[in-house]
């Protein structure tokens, strides 16, 4: 895929998560996206030719975004079982521009298809088995969960946490990785 049309579909899928935060799920449709993207049903449908399909490229913007952060975050380091939870821990846990609103997205999408979270399912498990290599893989799963309750918590503002907050869990598990893995 050329460059100019993989930053469309990325135009188009955001402006899908715009709709969805903003005036929620039920307003989800082709129309709104496409006015929300700034080009024609028919450019939309050229890239999407379905909300399904339009719910999966969703899924995998955050996918491939979130893997991209990760391998950032693990850099030159090896990839030993602490270095790649280290940057798990970091990349969760970093506020990073329109993640969350990708993420809310999903969270709402999947009420069209369950099935659609499939990919996602996927991804967990190979994120999961990465955690199942450390020393201890039940305090590294402990770890896993910590963040994805900091994640789920926030993503649902059901009990946000502040920057100071975020930096004191992110510090917290770190510490008990370099300690305990």
């Amino acid at each position: 895929m050329n460059t100019k049309s993989a930053r469309t579909k990325q135009q188009i899928v955001l402006a899908a998560a715009r709709v969805i935060t903003q005036t929620g799920i039920q307003t989800l449709t082709l129309d709104a996206v496409a006015a929300a993207a700034g080009i024609s049903k028919g450019g939309l449908l050229y890239h999407f030719p379905s909300k399904e399909a339009l719910i999966i490229g969703m899924i995998d913007l955050f996918i491939e975004q979130f893997d991209r952060n990760l391998i950032t975050k693990l850099g030159s380091t090896s990839e030993t079982p602490n270095a790649w939870i280290r940057a798990y821990i970091v990349t969760s846990l970093e506020a990073v521009s329109g993640e969350f609103e990708l993420s809310a997205a999903l969270m709402a999408a999947v009420e069209v298809n369950p099935a659609l979270l499939d990919p996602l399912r996927e991804r967990y498990a190979y994120w999961q088995s990465k955690f199942d290599q450390a020393v201890n893989p039940p305090l590294a799963r402990i770890i896993r969960l910590a963040i994805d309750g900091w994640w789920i918590t926030n993503l649902l503002g059901l009990a946000p946490t502040s920057d100071s907050d975020r930096l004191l869990l992110q510090s917290t598990l770190l510490d008990l990785v370099e300690k305990n893995l």
